[in-house]
């Protein structure tokens, strides 16, 4: 899962965690530097991988951070 602003700048890089046979994605509000971003809406866009004859697929949202 990557986060960006909605100018397009990078702002996160999130692996998928497996966890007891469900995956499992969570964004504690921070860049990938460590710093809370501040309050406003980002584009999340989860990039899922399949197998050579299915292909990868892309879905994107908008996420509100609000404190």
């Amino acid at each position: 899962m990557r986060l960006y602003t909605l100018a397009g700048d990078p702002v996160r890089h999130l692996e998928i965690e497996t966890v007891s046979g469900k995956q499992e994605i969570a964004w504690d509000g921070r860049d990938d530097g460590g710093t809370l971003v501040p309050p406003g809406l980002y584009l999340c866009q989860i990039d899922v991988s399949a197998d050579a004859a299915e292909g990868s697929r892309k879905s994107s949202r908008v996420i509100a951070v609000a404190y």
